[in-house]
């Protein structure tokens, strides 16, 4: 007679499967069955898992899948590993409502720990079916959740006010003076042997403020402010004045742009851009804003440079069809200033956006 009970029955099941005790693992199994809730699954999944027994992981398995919506709202799911969650997000089984639900349950995962699963967003969000998402909803997650989750994106949800400095000579990085406002999502530029820190946000407060770093003094000084708060936005320098672009401006993305000139030290409106755009690369611009031909793929946060007399643009997001959510791309154009056209190259072997462009 063997007694089984919620206390005993792990050591049981693994001590009769290095037995080969066949009869009393399959016992232990049913009774793990039997004990099953939207609380345990999870565990008793990734037991299973581990010790491979298959008939109990397909038990737990579907489970999982017709009581999701229950699941997934658990402490235990939040502890999944990356391996097992796109298992369960990639199922075809999964008992919802709409695809948002299931994109809401990556994303809490993702938010669980953002410092170490930030990494993961990519696979995370893989199997989500964006154009089954319903866009208005999606749109107001964004415009919701920006804010909360731009603190933690760079330094594990702290917004920072330190300053490092590499010698590309000595080959090592040093600490310089900090800045006087901590934050992130900001714009940096280079003018007259000047570097400029250009807006950006805390806690949820987005700033117009600029600071000006003067190598030689080795410290920061306040200059004039933005005419707009600013986060997330574009940065250039161009005929001896510096631009900014685009980015969060409070709850919407905004399409105005800004010229700094530092011997008046004064912020003006300049224009406005065709698309409004956030975290996107910048090269140069000309004084004057001329309509040229558009690119092959509508593109926010994407890279672009300047190389040899061509544009290259690579990655960003584009919206699907009838305004679905937007997707990551791989692609990459070359525009070519002197016949106004724009021609697609090689892809890149991973999609991405809001990364980084050097030319070497």
């Amino acid at each position: 007679i063997v007694n089984i009970s919620v206390n005993n029955v792990q050591e049981l099941i693994v001590a009769a499967d290095m037995l080969q005790l066949t009869d009393v693992v399959n016992l232990c199994c049913e009774f793990l069955k039997g004990q099953i809730d939207p609380l345990n699954c999870i565990g008793i999944f990734q037991f299973s898992e581990q010790i491979a027994c298959h008939d109990l992981l397909e038990f737990t398995e579907d489970y999982i899948h017709v009581h999701f919506l229950e699941v997934h709202s658990g402490e235990e799911f939040l502890a999944l590993t990356k391996d097992q969650l796109i298992k369960i997000l990639r199922s075809e089984e999964l008992s919802i409502e709409d695809e948002y639900q299931v994109f809401l349950a990556a994303m809490q995962w993702i938010l669980k720990d953002l410092g170490k699963r930030r990494k993961y967003v990519v696979e995370v969000l893989d199997p989500i079916r964006f154009p089954l998402l319903p866009s208005q909803r999606l749109l107001k997650y964004i415009e919701g959740g920006y804010t909360r989750l731009q603190g933690g994106r760079w330094s594990d949800s702290r917004a920072l006010s330190c300053v490092e400095r590499f010698d590309t000579f000595s080959q090592y990085w040093t600490t310089v003076s900090s800045l006087h406002q901590a934050r992130c999502g900001l714009g940096v530029a280079v003018l007259g042997g000047m570097v400029y820190a250009i807006g950006g946000e805390k806690d949820s407060m987005i700033f117009d403020c600029t600071e000006c770093y003067d190598p030689v003094t080795k410290q920061w000084t306040t200059v004039a402010s933005m005419n707009h708060p600013r986060c997330g936005l574009g940065v250039c320098v161009c005929y001896g004045a510096v631009y900014a672009l685009g980015g969060w401006v409070g709850a919407e993305i905004g399409n105005t742009i800004e010229r700094f000139d530092p011997d008046d030290n004064k912020w003006e409106i300049v224009g406005n851009m065709a698309v409004s755009r956030y975290y996107f690369g910048c090269c140069e611009m000309q004084e004057k804003w001329v309509e040229v031909a558009s690119m092959k793929v509508p593109r926010a946060g994407m890279c672009v440079v300047a190389v040899n007399g061509l544009l290259y643009v690579s990655g960003g997001r584009s919206s699907s069809h009838d305004f679905l959510a937007p997707g990551t791309l791989d692609s990459v154009e070359v525009y070519n200033p002197h016949t106004d056209t724009w021609t697609e190259i090689g892809n890149m072997i991973t999609s991405r956006c809001e990364g980084g462009i050097a030319v070497l």
